[in-house]
């Protein structure tokens, strides 16, 4: 048997279909580990699900202390702010999606993201001003409202990267269907619109999968979803070979942790050789010297930035304002050169 490891511990309690032949009991008898796995568990959006199960387990959890309050303090937030959504569509007549959801997985977000249309945009982000938000950053790039009541919204109108639309307006207000998370019912998207966005996020927009966005999309794989028409769509969008290459990937990264059980690194950072493989995939791209060089500036951002928010020092980051938003400005402009638009 392969060496357990903190991302076994945690999908043999959390995914029923993670390949295990040692009894959970015995699995969670090393605190070490447990812990680990709560820390994986963490970085990866899974603190609330992991947290639940080993409650189901009857685990002494004394050892986290008074940390399980802030989730239950995050969960009620999470409620109040799709209300909120619920109530400013119904008293202005705005129609919002929320996206990337992951509702497949029980967990508490730590900020809400929603899709409106362009020119509902400046309304949206005044009627939610009107409920006490306030905006705190606004461009092509990036729309975010914060308020202490709320979780932070970030609102979406274009999903355009590297100055290609690939999900457009009209498809994902075609993709509507009504969903509910924790009691609350709210408008996201029907599986093959989640799938092709959730996997474009991931790729293009972060360069990393989490854990917690991996078990979302396959689940969707793996029940109700047509392959064969997220293909038609992703080549009528010329985007059909970076569809292919995503799902080969997804395809292999599930191979190795379920049926390989390798302890691979969440989240996982997408090589930068294979992101520029699938951007060279769309069609009609061109890209010059400069361009190439801008990309893989804009790539390494996101690799280091990944790897601060899994350090001490990112702590001590998001604590200094000044430090805080020149990275965030820095960010912006990265992806502002290689051709993203998202609000």
């Amino acid at each position: 048997m392969s060496k357990l490891g903190p991302l076994k511990i945690l999908l043999a309690v959390i995914d029923s279909e993670y390949p295990n032949n040692i009894p959970v009991e015995e699995i969670l008898s090393n605190k070490k580990l447990v812990k680990k796995a709560i820390k994986l568990a963490r970085r990866n959006g899974l603190y609330y699900y992991f947290i639940s199960k080993l409650k189901e387990q009857n685990v002494d959890l004394s050892f986290l202390g008074n940390e399980h309050w802030s989730e239950e303090k995050a969960l009620l937030k999470l409620k109040e702010t799709i209300a909120l959504l619920n109530d400013v569509s119904r008293e202005y007549g705005i129609f919002y999606i929320l996206i990337k959801d992951c509702n497949s997985v029980p967990h508490i977000p730590r900020d809400i993201d929603i899709f409106v249309r362009a020119e509902e945009k400046e309304d949206m982000i005044k009627a939610l001003e009107n409920y006490g938000m306030r905006c705190e950053h606004s461009d092509n790039i990036e729309t975010t409202l914060l308020s202490e009541s709320y979780l932070p919204i970030d609102i979406y109108t274009k999903i355009i990267y590297f100055g290609n639309e690939f999900l457009n307006e009209d498809f994902l207000f075609n993709s509507v269907e009504e969903k509910e998370t924790f009691g609350i019912k709210y408008l996201g998207l029907n599986n093959e619109a989640e799938f092709m966005l959730t996997l474009l996020h991931s790729l293009f927009g972060h360069r990393y999968l989490t854990l917690l966005d991996f078990l979302h999309l396959k689940k969707i794989k793996n029940s109700k979803l047509s392959i064969k028409f997220c293909k038609n769509y992703a080549k009528n969008m010329n985007w059909g070979g970076v569809f292919t290459l995503a799902l080969e990937r997804l395809n292999l990264i599930q191979k190795e942790v379920y049926k390989e059980k390798k302890e691979i690194t969440f989240p996982y950072l997408f090589d930068t050789n294979f992101v520029m493989k699938c951007i060279q995939q769309i069609n009609g791209i061109s890209l010059s010297y400069s361009d190439k060089i801008l990309i893989y500036f804009s790539l390494f951002l996101d690799g280091v930035k990944l790897k601060l928010e899994g350090s001490a020092l990112y702590s001590v980051i998001k604590k200094c304002t000044p430090i805080r938003k020149a990275l965030l400005s820095l960010g912006y402009r990265s992806r502002s050169v290689r051709g993203d638009r998202y609000s």
